[in-house]
């Protein structure tokens, strides 16, 4: 028996154990990511409301160079990776200016409505049986008609209710995009990571250049990416073999590319090339070349305009002097 004052070996654990309760952190689940509403990007298909071949993410065609009469299927990717049931979802559709909406169809035995203001469709379902979707379920399509280059986006602070009456809560997922009618640069869609894409971005914005034929030239571009994370590689190319790339990497963030145009063996006229940087977005300058004749092209003979000094030969001209001096 311990004597009065003392502790014995089983208060003495009890004390420790408090002490290391008190310091540790508290004990925290690991969040549930978020559900995303996500856009793909095809050409019509009467035959099925989503492509049979999309299961995640990754599998949409975010970005096509394809214009006239496109789909864009809305994708529900559940965060929760236990099977819930879904009651409603609410969002807005809205593309850019010259787009056309054509036709809207369900991908599921939803009740919905829908109103258009302008270049919007604001849109609700609702599912009274509370089906149980898999993680990665098509919504909807849109059709439209897309003349020139644009983006259509998923918008209007979207919401999702899960659960059955009166089990219900409500989230906000993440929202995607999808761009049409590419020219060349791009940066409307979303990251399948989450964040924001790499874009860079590259100035000046275009370069027009005039060279004689045979001749060449050097020009500088400065690429800067943002916002920089890492996996922001960037690659540079051209269109055309008449020009030549070096790039040279002056911080994370910043590259130099110089640009050698090359106008050996071309005849006179115009040229159009692209100089395309492409991180996970991609920018673009255009490049026009002019390719004038060079002073070889014109034959020793050539009769020149009237008001410009008539050429002659060294022998021409001491023959006039000799006749001038007979006189």
């Amino acid at each position: 028996m311990p004597r009065g004052g003392g502790q014995g070996p089983g208060s003495v654990c009890v004390a420790l154990l408090v002490i290391l309760l008190a310091g540790a952190a508290p004990v925290v689940a690991n969040p549930v990511p978020p559900s995303l509403l996500l856009l793909h990007v095809q050409p019509e298909d009467p035959q099925h409301c989503a492509p049979l071949d999309v299961h995640h993410c990754e599998d949409l065609t975010q970005v096509t160079h394809a214009s006239g009469d496109l789909e864009f299927i809305v994708y529900l990717q559940r965060g929760d990776p236990d099977p819930t049931p879904i009651a409603q979802a609410d969002f807005t559709l809205r593309w850019g200016s010259g787009w056309v909406p054509l036709e809207l169809e369900s991908c599921t035995d939803a009740e919905y409505s829908y109103e258009l203001f302008g270049n919007e469709l604001i849109l609700h379902f609702e599912w009274p049986d509370c089906p149980v979707f898999p993680p990665f379920q098509p919504i909807c399509k849109l059709a439209v008609a897309v003349q020139e280059g644009g983006c259509l986006e998923v918008s209007g602070n979207p919401s999702v209710d899960w659960g059955c009456v009166p089990n219900i809560w409500r989230e906000y997922p993440m929202v995607g995009k999808a761009q049409a009618a590419v020219d060349c640069d791009y940066a409307c869609f979303f990251d399948c990571d989450g964040g924001e894409p790499c874009e860079p971005h590259l100035a000046p914005a275009e370069l027009e250049i005039q060279l004689p034929q045979g001749g060449n030239t050097q020009e500088v571009l400065q690429s800067v990416i943002a916002p920089y994370h890492n996996g922001c590689d960037l690659e540079v190319d051209a269109t055309e073999p008449w020009i030549a790339l070096e790039v040279i990497q002056t911080s994370p963030t910043r590259h130099e590319i110089h640009v050698s145009v090359d106008a050996a063996g071309m005849a006179p006229g115009e040229y159009d090339a692209w100089i395309r940087a492409t991180s996970q977005a991609r920018d673009c300058c255009p490049v026009h070349l002019t390719v004038t004749p060079g002073a070889q092209s014109l034959p020793e003979d050539e009769a020149l305009p009237a008001d410009e000094t008539t050429r002659t030969t060294w022998g021409r001209v001491k023959d006039l002097y000799r006749a001038g001096t007979a006189r």
